[in-house]
């Protein structure tokens, strides 16, 4: 009698009772009742709606109640909600550059699609890059559309990127004396300063000890990011003066005070 049973099983965790059961029959004619219960309760329909997952006994019998006929026993499945496990993220390195990521941790008894947009996309892989610095709102669902869970939401900071504000500097206050120095003025948390193009750094703003030179000023973040300049730096040695001549006449008489000397000696840094 029975010829068939359609199943449809519960399409979605928040709302499990959505599974149906249809049976059909062969060729029979007359008024039949069904029941899904192992004949506990009847219905005049052949379709059952509403189930939640479970197992069903079917049984089908005339309208009349005599003639029962026993059928499978169906068994509906629910729809299984993942669980995010873990969600872990790595902030974008540099100021500008966009490679944060996010990587999202999750079981399921199907596979699974995750989104960091609150749902807006989707993709089939758990890893997301090129990222940059915001908040972005955790969701994962079935594969099928189902079952969406979410999580905290995760916020991806980058550095900032610092700002000179001010260089002063002091040239060597002698021939042949490294005394020259130069202080950097910047904006920023934990920065490192160099004053050779980047080869080195240090955490003092402050270079003393300097020779005369012309020096690349470079700030940055802790670890070399971010790094901006500024214009170079001459820091001038003071030059020996060249002495040129020294003339000399005698005194022309005794007791005259009437000798010369006349020295002759110039500088590229002005008057001597």
């Amino acid at each position: 009698m029975i010829d068939d049973i359609f199943v449809s099983n519960p399409m979605d965790c928040n709302n499990p009772d959505d599974g149906i059961i249809t049976i059909v029959l062969g060729n029979s004619s007359g008024a039949f009742e069904f029941s899904k219960d192992d004949g506990n309760t009847w219905q005049a329909s052949n379709t059952f709606s509403g189930l939640g997952g479970g197992s069903y006994a079917i049984k089908v019998r005339n309208a009349v109640g005599n003639c029962e006929v026993t059928g499978p026993v169906v068994v509906l499945t629910d729809k299984t909600p993942p669980a995010i496990v873990q969600v872990n993220s790595t902030n974008p390195d540099e100021c500008g550059v966009d490679n944060g990521t996010i990587t999202i941790t999750a079981t399921g008894n199907s596979a699974l699609e995750y989104s960091i947009n609150g749902g807006s996309t989707w993709q089939a892989s758990d890893v997301f890059s090129s990222l940059a610095a915001g908040t972005y709102q955790i969701v994962v669902r079935n594969i099928d559309g189902t079952c969406q869970v979410t999580d905290a939401d995760v916020t991806l900071n980058a550095p900032q990127l610092p700002v000179i504000t001010n260089v002063a500097s002091n040239d060597p206050s002698d021939c042949g004396v490294n005394d020259g120095d130069i202080t950097v003025t910047a904006t920023g948390s934990n920065l490192e300063y160099s004053i050779d193009g980047g080869t080195n750094w240090q955490a003092s703003n402050t270079f003393n000890s300097l020779a005369g030179g012309t020096y690349q000023i470079r700030v940055s973040n802790p670890g070399n990011t971010c790094m901006v300049t500024s214009p170079d730096v001459t820091l001038t040695d003071k030059v020996l003066p060249i002495l040129a001549n020294v003339a000399q006449t005698d005194i022309t008489d005794c007791g005259n005070t009437d000798g010369t000397i006349t020295i002759t000696a110039s500088s590229a840094q002005g008057a001597v």
